[in-house]
């Protein structure tokens, strides 16, 4: 899939969301440690991303089994019904 009528496509969004985030703080925590830009897929990085992601949420988890809240950014490339879920 190429860039959008904007002319960026998702690896470029995805790094413009993660640069400005240095100094800004959401309920006393840097937004850095919060925050997870999901990158776009790729075949060769997909074991990779997934490791990223599952540390990101190790990162999540606070004391006694608590996990805080946090800021997942991604692209949603299509939605479909499923068998599970809601009726």
């Amino acid at each position: 899939m190429g860039p959008t009528a904007c002319g960026r496509g998702l690896a470029e969004c995805s790094a413009a969301l993660r640069d400005p985030v240095g100094d800004i703080v959401i309920n006393r925590l840097p937004l850095a440690s919060t925050l997870f830009v999901v990158p776009p897929f790729r075949h060769g990085r997909a074991a990779t991303a997934e490791a990223d992601f599952d540390e990101f949420l190790a990162g999540s988890a606070g004391g006694r089994g608590e996990i805080r809240r946090s800021l997942v950014l991604g692209e949603i490339r299509a939605i479909s019904t499923a068998d599970q879920g809601s009726q």
